[in-house]
């Protein structure tokens, strides 16, 4: 039986866009910039163990040999203004271009004909900087928009946007922010925590969710963190989501005893709540 796969990847990516170049900076106003590239591609054989690859949105079945390639460009900027007197306002926007050729991903989510441009992040926020000195450096940090959010590892929120169908470039998933978001971020180190809203793309049913999230954290030792959140909203045409609740905790022990570099982290997630006509129980 063959089984063959070969992968070539290529991503440069920017850390960040304050990593990005500054465009301009004057008095408390600064504009930078930066550009993330990815590219990929692929060929496998005996896919789904020769019985092919099936079309997420068709159910088709294709040929069980494939040759996928992707790519996209992510321009990105950030906009900041910042005042001793009133903290810091900012405001983020990046796009991406993406397109998938050959015969499309080994899941099925994307045929191998799609390109797209859109944008990914658009948002606005504001920092309080130091108008809380008791509490620290921008204790309080609170923006609306469509932006990336991630709890955790990632376990249970970390992406808004599926890159399937005609976005592009499933493999690589270069988009990752909720359409709609409103995000209120503490922080009083060692505690800090976030209070969320967000709503997904139509890929993801138009899911929309809030929550509460707080973490402790012991530098260089250990971390500890609980969430809960309700999805509120969801068209559940491709899953089964509206009215379920989860509530969640997780640790991770950082540099164990002999071996600095080595971290061990768990976490457990139990759902429960009614939807319609289903009632939830289960943990993960």
């Amino acid at each position: 039986m063959r089984r063959l796969l070969i992968i070539i990847a290529i991503s440069l990516a920017a850390t960040g866009l304050r990593a990005g170049t500054i465009i301009y900076e004057q008095g408390g106003a600064k504009l930078s910039a930066s550009m993330e590239v990815g590219a990929f591609y692929g060929k496998a054989g005996n896919i789904n163990f020769g019985f092919g690859i099936v079309d997420a949105r068709t159910r088709e079945v294709r040929t069980p040999r494939a040759n996928t390639a992707e790519g996209y460009l992510k321009p990105k900027l950030l906009g900041e203004f910042t005042s001793s007197e009133i903290g810091t306002f900012y405001s983020r926007f990046s796009g991406v271009g993406t397109l998938s050729r050959g015969d499309g991903d080994l899941g099925g989510g994307t045929q191998g004909d799609e390109q797209d441009i859109d944008a990914e992040e658009y948002m606005a926020g504001w920092r309080s900087g130091d108008l809380m000195p008791g509490l620290g450096k921008d204790t309080l940090d609170i923006s609306i928009g469509a932006q990336d959010f991630k709890i955790g590892t990632g376990f249970l929120v970390a992406d808004g946007n599926t890159d399937a169908f005609g976005d592009a470039a499933a493999w690589l998933l270069p988009r990752n922010a909720f359409k709609r978001t409103a995000i209120a971020r503490f922080n009083t180190k060692p505690v800090r925590g976030d209070l969320f809203y967000l709503k997904a793309d139509k890929q993801h049913d138009s899911t929309q969710l809030g929550g509460v999230n707080i973490e402790y954290e012991k530098k260089g030792a250990f971390s500890v963190g609980a969430t809960y959140m309700d999805i509120f909203s969801a068209i559940d045409d491709l899953n089964v989501r509206h009215g379920l609740q989860t509530a969640d905790v997780r640790f991770t022990l950082k540099h164990l005893t002999g071996a600095p570099g080595l971290s061990f982290s768990g976490e457990f997630a139990k759902q429960f709540g009614e939807g319609r006509s289903v009632d939830y129980d289960a943990y993960g």
